[in-house]
């Protein structure tokens, strides 16, 4: 149900590129070509109503809110094959929910919901509605992500232009959201899904009136995909096999969201031999001891008690998350029983993240 590409074995600091789907192993191209093919369409529609220059009309989001003059992360979404624009913003707005139009929007979440954490960041929404003007399944592997990244750098511009910002793309200070409105059963060798591709852009793809997946499921399922871009945390999901499987396990940047024993972050200073070794009680007892949230154990209700849970980062051994099920685990809607949340290690392990990077 998921795949994470992890660039691990090169060095400890991590780029990650999440996709989510249904139905097939192939999705990752097709994903790219999505992208590109529909940011080209965008700056084509864009560049007609500019007199030829590439662009999109940019609006605040929530025009109270933001502050352009501060150093904030600006969220800029983008929307393609929507009917109209109310509908795209609508959605949107579910999907951050600063006024509280969505229970399950990010702005409704801990540490999310914390003004000194709202304060951390700009939204903005683009007029125009791109359309493709062609069936996905006439979509082929032509698609290049430097004409993607191009196109993206002209909203950027557009931005600046418009509101008087100075934003770089690649500076770390806007990102983009993209929402398409397509059913994506019916792209070749996709399925359904969204991902992230880090600080740059997230996406997801899903049809507004859709009778198989439910509006909150998928709020929910762009919450977990901003989560991945914004504080850049990784997927809690289980999956086969053990993270000493892969190459890079020592060096790999767990980002305090993780334990794995014997690697260059467990300060208990044990080897992976040595580690595996011990009994399962030993185990055990010495996980308990060196994880980062040890001071934390037992914080919480429910699904998002802190504790000591095997498993993440698609592995199922010899890696430790702190909750049995955060919003990282379930990148599909909400599980039954479980409730919404990161858990208190993991909202510390965000506030702390960007009240470094955003914070006044």
């Amino acid at each position: 149900m998921e795949d994470t590409i992890s660039r691990q074995a090169a060095s400890a600091s991590l780029v990650v590129f999440t996709v989510h789907k249904v139905a097939t192993k192939r999705s990752a191209p097709f994903v790219l070509i999505l992208i590109a093919v529909l940011f080209f369409s965008l700056s084509g529609i864009a560049a007609a109503e500019a007199g030829g220059k590439a662009g999109f009309i940019v609006e605040p989001l929530y025009p109270s809110h933001n502050d352009i003059r501060a150093h904030r992360l600006n969220i800029v979404f983008i929307g393609s094959e929507y009917e109209n624009f109310s509908t795209f913003k609508k959605i949107a707005c579910d999907i951050i929910a600063l006024n509280q139009e969505n229970r399950l929007g990010l702005l409704q979440l801990r540490p999310f919901s914390e003004p000194s954490v709202k304060r951390c960041f700009n939204f903005w929404i683009c007029r125009t509605i791109g359309k493709s003007g062609k069936p996905y399944r006439e979509y082929r592997n032509n698609g290049e992500w430097e004409i993607t990244s191009l196109l993206f750098n002209d909203a950027v511009q557009d931005l600046n232009r418009h509101y008087g910002t100075s934003l770089v793309r690649g500076g770390r200070k806007v990102m983009g959201v993209l929402l398409v409105n397509a059913n994506p059963q019916n792209i070749p060798g996709y399925g359904y899904g969204g991902g992230s591709f880090g600080r740059d852009l997230t996406f997801t793809v899903w049809d507004a009136k859709n009778p198989w997946f439910s509006h909150d499921d998928m709020v929910v399922t762009h919450v977990h995909e901003l989560v991945h871009s914004i504080p850049e945390l990784y997927d809690e999901t289980s999956g086969s096999g053990t993270v000493y499987d892969n190459p890079g396990w020592k060096s790999f940047d767990y980002r305090d969201q993780f334990f794995v024993p014997g690697s260059n972050s467990d300060r208990g200073g044990i080897s992976k031999e040595k580690f595996l070794r011990l009994g399962e009680r030993e185990k055990e007892e010495y996980v308990k001891k060196n994880v980062p949230w040890k001071a934390y154990i037992g914080k919480g209700d429910g699904t998002l008690k802190v504790g000591i849970y095997e498993g993440g980062l698609g592995k199922s051994r010899y890696i430790y998350r702190s909750t049995k099920n955060s919003l990282m685990n379930y990148p599909y809607g909400l599980k039954p029983g479980s409730t919404l949340g990161f858990g208190v290690w993991v909202e510390n392990v965000i506030r702390t993240r960007i009240l470094r990077e955003f914070g006044s």
